[in-house]
């Protein structure tokens, strides 16, 4: 059964009602029915989850300055001054 676009937290939420039916549930076909919904959500939930996290990515790289500062040359001492 599609549903409409959720945000994260309603899915969280319908979870959490679905885990407490599910612990008083007496019938075992109906356990089946809300363990399947769950999956669902589980998976929806997890395609948001990255879809965010790509979308964090983005605005980071867009305010991340990408130049590599360019270190200076550190004189290493000659062996003969390493050796006093």
């Amino acid at each position: 059964m599609k549903h409409p676009e959720s945000k994260f937290e309603d899915i969280v939420q319908e979870l959490e009602t679905i885990v407490a039916e599910l612990d008083s549930s007496p019938s075992l076909e109906d356990s089946l029915k809300k363990f399947e919904r769950g999956m669902e959500l589980a998976k929806t939930a997890e395609k948001r989850l990255q879809t965010i996290e790509n979308q964090f990515h983005t605005i980071q790289a867009k305010f991340t300055d990408t130049t590599v500062p360019v270190m200076e040359e550190v004189e290493q001492p000659s062996e003969e001054t390493a050796e006093v």
